[in-house]
């Protein structure tokens, strides 16, 4: 039985590989300036904020993207794959797959399920949307990714 801390550090690792997962490729351009783009990618609307809706939709593709046979998972060799594809674009040495897959990998099952996946993608929505507005301004968006250098990777 994990005791509350050790729940509540697992949640927040949760939280923090979420933010990693979510903008892993679509972040190539490494900096303030790659977050900023990123940022406007994701603002399918153009009001300048990116609603819990915008924000889903780009992490249901970033999955999409990394969930290379599509049966739903992503497994370590498909995480890594993306990662390595990420690296060559990016410049940036992230964390190694197996590390992100262990935080957000819940059940413990060796994989990301989608909705694994999907919660961990709405806490750091949650966590980035600084002023509990329900979106998210680009300030908060580069703040939020910027504050932890290879968070994004």
């Amino acid at each position: 039985m994990k005791t509350t801390s050790s729940t509540l550090l697992r949640t927040t690792s949760a939280v923090i590989a979420g933010s990693l997962l979510l903008c892993a490729s679509a972040l190539a351009g490494a900096g303030k300036d790659g977050y900023a783009k990123k940022f406007g990618k994701m603002d399918a609307n153009g009001d300048g904020r990116v609603s819990s809706a915008e924000h889903a939709e780009a992490s249901e593709a970033m999955f999409g993207k990394m969930d290379a046979d599509s049966d739903g998972n992503v497994t370590l060799q498909e995480m890594s794959a993306h990662m390595a594809s990420y690296d060559k674009t990016s410049g940036k040495s992230p964390k190694h797959a197996s590390e992100k897959l262990k935080v957000i990998d819940r059940n413990a099952d060796g994989m990301i399920s989608k909705a694994e996946h999907v919660m961990a993608s709405q806490e750091m929505f949650a966590k980035l949307d600084r002023d509990n507005d329900g979106s998210l301004s680009k300030e908060e968006f580069v703040a939020g990714h910027d504050k932890d250098g290879d968070r994004h990777s």
